[in-house]
């Protein structure tokens, strides 16, 4: 008898393709690479509204591969593809064990319900959940943003920064939360970036903090100057009086204990202010 031959299937593929079951630590690799570039297009479009996204939202080639639905990014070694569109980023997130077109088309109703990637970074647990991602994904989702955001705005250690290079860092961090949130940017005395903490986190309009929260991670970091950052959810940069008390307070504390209060900025999502009660000491020349 002859060879029995199956006629030719049609084929396409989505422009980046995946295996069905990647190896743990490519699979998380690889999502640690997906949520840095989904952070890195949130943060441009944050930046400006209204630009678009620059990236075709699906791009289907034909492809002589005979199995998998995508392409790389999930084999070993292969670097993230800069065409990869938003959906696709968010779909390689969601996905649950489910088919990847379902996952596909559930990250184009996500980026629909949350209006793109702009609303993506804002959105709460809940919003997502309304777009059909159980909590436990869209948790995933949220960190895989604030991971993003954090590598993508983090100094190198040891770079000197000064108030913009802090001012547009947490303007990426705090400007699109809902409720205050109060940080310390920890320097040597060149105002070397040393690290950073998160010190309180209050309610729509206020945050309490004692001077002993502030100073106790500053000593414990050894750190020969600082700088505070709080965020006003209310998008208006302008410090309050109680702002410009807490800086007094603070900088005394710091010239009794040998540290200097560089600056306190209080940031928004397009802008920042300074809440000392005289010009930041690296305006002074003091660096």
């Amino acid at each position: 008898m002859g060879r029995r031959v199956d006629p030719p299937r049609p084929e396409i593929e989505l422009s980046i393709p995946f295996r069905d079951r990647p190896a743990r630590s490519t699979r998380s690799s690889l999502d640690f690479q997906m949520g840095f570039e989904l952070a890195r297009r949130m943060l441009k479009t944050c930046a400006n509204p209204l630009n678009e996204r620059g990236t075709p939202m699906l791009a289907l080639v034909p492809t002589a591969s005979p199995k998998g639905l995508f392409r790389a990014p999930f084999d070993e070694g292969v670097e993230l593809e800069a065409d990869v569109s938003d959906a696709e980023l968010v779909a390689a997130l969601i996905r649950d064990g489910e088919p990847p077109r379902e996952s596909l088309a559930r990250a184009r109703g996500v980026l629909d319900v949350a209006g793109g990637l702009y609303g993506l970074g804002r959105a709460s647990t809940s919003h997502l959940q309304t777009a059909g991602l159980p909590e436990e994904v869209a948790r995933r989702l949220q960190r895989a943003l604030l991971l993003g955001r954090r590598v993508s705005t983090e100094p190198p250690p040891q770079a000197p920064v000064d108030a913009r290079t802090v001012a547009a860092m947490y303007r990426s961090l705090l400007g699109h939360l809902s409720h205050e949130e109060l940080h310390v940017v920890l320097l040597d005395r060149r105002c070397r970036y040393l690290g950073r903490r998160r010190l309180a986190s209050g309610g729509s309009a206020s945050v309490t903090v004692h001077v002993r929260d502030v100073m106790g991670p500053v000593m414990e970091a050894r750190a020969q100057a600082f700088v505070l950052v709080h965020n006003h959810p209310s998008g208006i940069a302008t410090p309050s009086p109680e702002d410009v008390r807490l800086s007094q307070r603070i900088e005394q504390a710091g010239d009794v204990l040998g540290t200097r209060l560089i600056d306190h900025l209080v940031v928004t999502a397009e802008d920042h202010a300074s809440a000392m009660p005289a010009q930041p000491a690296w305006l002074r020349g003091q660096r």
